[in-house]
């Protein structure tokens, strides 16, 4: 493989090397800089409404049928627990790639990261693809990083897509009952929904890589790792460059 065919992943990986996430607080850190990030999930939400889970958590144990005798303290920890386990999803997927697509355990495995290996090996692993695990890229000046779950780049093509996994319940593409709305320009008529949530995500990946790392991206996709289908469901989105734009006014 000639070194220019592979400038444009080279370059995406050797910048994540000079920058760390500290899990425990998730936040980064340049090497030999005083920069404080602030991460891309961390600003996407600060256009919507925060996410009160006492407040919530209260609500659903009184109105809801399907939390009748939880406690709100049993309801918030079920949702820890979920947290957690998409954690180890991850970390589970991550090791499969970087172990060059070998299991070690496969009985030890969650479903769901079976159900990511079983994406990887029929829609991403081939000649032309160099696949990345959890990238990390940032903007100096957009004062912005974040953690990209898996970069596919294809050689013959000299383009990268983004793929986010998605261990939650559910991918929900209207807000409940179509009344909760982005809380501020430019997403006062977007609907409060978590896959919005994620599309603006990808979004602002795609953003900081065409703009400051001179890459291509041809793709984004969130695949979600569910318990309701016998395999991963496939969700491409949409490049939302003039919102990503507007909404970086902001900073």
């Amino acid at each position: 493989m000639k070194k220019i065919e592979r400038h444009m992943i080279d370059k995406v990986l050797s910048k994540s090397k000079l920058i760390s996430l500290d899990e425990e607080s998730h936040t980064y850190s340049l090497s030999d800089s005083e920069i404080k990030f602030q991460s891309v999930t961390e600003f996407i939400h600060t256009f919507f409404n925060p996410f009160d889970e006492k407040k919530i958590a209260k609500k659903l144990t009184e109105s809801n049928i399907k939390y009748k005798g939880m406690t709100v303290e049993e309801l918030i920890a079920s949702w820890n627990k979920r947290r957690d386990r998409g954690t180890i999803v991850h970390k589970e997927i991550e090791e499969y790639i970087n172990s060059n697509f070998k299991i070690k355990y496969e009985s030890s495995l969650d479903s769901k990261s079976i159900q990511g290996i079983n994406f990887l090996n029929q829609k991403c692993i081939k000649e032309s693809n160099i696949l990345a695990s959890e990238v990390i890229v940032f903007s100096e000046k957009l004062k912005l990083a974040g953690t990209i779950d898996l970069l596919i780049y294809n050689k013959k093509k000299n383009h990268i897509s983004i793929v986010d996994w998605k261990t939650n319940k559910k991918i929900n593409k209207n807000s409940f009952n179509n009344s909760r709305k982005g809380i501020k320009f430019p997403l006062k008529n977007l609907d409060d929904c978590n896959f919005n949530q994620y599309n603006l995500q990808l979004s602002m990946y795609q953003y900081i890589l065409e703009e400051f790392y001179e890459t291509k991206v041809n793709g984004l996709f969130i695949v979600h790792l569910n318990e309701n289908y016998f395999n991963y469901k496939n969700y491409k989105c949409e490049y939302k460059k003039r919102l990503i734009e507007s909404m970086l006014t902001n900073i």
